[in-house]
């Protein structure tokens, strides 16, 4: 890891983007997500990489941890802030992060090997089942908020402020 600190902190310093993508979309901060390298994702966050980065191929970060997930990712992934992950984001090929779930739990191993896969322990897959009901919750919670501010201000009969704290949760769930 020190090594791995030295060469990038030398790559920061010379303007590397951390939101640049692969070929499948990853930066490199979903790559480590994908490798289960919490250590490397910690380092690049404090440098400023964002969790809510989206890959085309993989999708975000719960996608991965369903895909590729341990318990070292999962625990570091409940120690940070993932309140504004998209839960409900879906990806062409397996859909949603809980699609992805369902579908290492379903496959053979060799359809997963094919695909570089794993199947999730029980104890991963009730972990990875608590996170993700975690982050839900929190998105959940953060919509039931605006929302009780738009019916105070609807209430209040203040109909531009209640537009102003509606719009962008119609963007978000738009996009």
């Amino acid at each position: 890891m020190a090594r791995f600190a030295a060469a990038f902190a030398v790559l920061i310093d010379a303007g590397a983007d951390l939101e640049a993508q692969d070929f499948d979309g990853l930066t490199v901060l979903l790559q480590a997500a994908k490798n289960r390298q919490p250590e490397k994702m910690r380092f690049l966050m404090a440098a400023g990489a964002q969790i809510d980065a989206v890959s085309s191929v993989y999708g975000n970060v719960l996608h991965i941890a369903a895909a590729f997930t341990d318990v070292a990712l999962l625990e570091f992934l409940d120690s940070i802030d993932l309140s504004m992950t998209d839960v409900e984001h879906a990806t062409e090929k397996r859909g949603t992060p809980w699609g992805v779930l369902r579908f290492v739990m379903t496959r053979s191993e060799l359809e997963l090997g094919l695909e570089i896969l794993n199947r999730p322990t029980k104890e991963v897959a009730r972990r990875f089942t608590a996170l993700f009901r975690k982050v839900r919750d929190q998105n959940l919670q953060h919509d039931f908020d605006i929302l009780a501010t738009v019916l105070e201000s609807l209430r209040l009969k203040e109909g531009g402020v209640a537009l102003k704290h509606l719009a962008p949760l119609i963007q978000l769930k738009e996009s």
